[in-house]
């Protein structure tokens, strides 16, 4: 039964303002026990970020299992970037990886450390 249950998304996100990292705000992903997380500044999205540089909903979180592992997909619903370049696309996120949505920057922290 475990097998066929969806995988979840875990970790936590971290996010603040362009370049004042001082303030940055966790968010514990695994917490919200969701197989995917919507982020942007609508109260619909499961983490709400009111920032108005965000999209209603700006990207979402996916969990996918792959082999005997779940990765977490970065899905960009509004323009995200990891530095100069623009995520066009799903890409898996790991331990410690950044990028920018709207004037926020965020870090993907998994459970796992790695």
């Amino acid at each position: 039964r475990e097998a066929t249950r969806p995988p979840l998304v875990t970790g936590t996100l971290y996010h603040w303002p362009r370049g004042n990292q001082a303030a940055a705000e966790p968010a514990d992903l695994t917490a919200l026990k969701r197989t995917e997380v919507s982020i942007g500044r609508g109260d619909q999205c499961d983490l709400v970020i009111p920032d108005p540089s965000l999209a209603g909903e700006h990207a979402i979180l996916r969990a996918e299992k792959v082999v005997d592992q779940v990765q977490v997909l970065l899905v960009p619903v509004a323009e995200v970037r990891m530095g100069y370049r623009v995520i066009r696309e799903a890409m898996p996120l790991r331990h410690g990886d950044t990028f920018t949505m709207g004037e926020r920057e965020f870090q993907y922290l998994s459970d796992e450390g790695e």
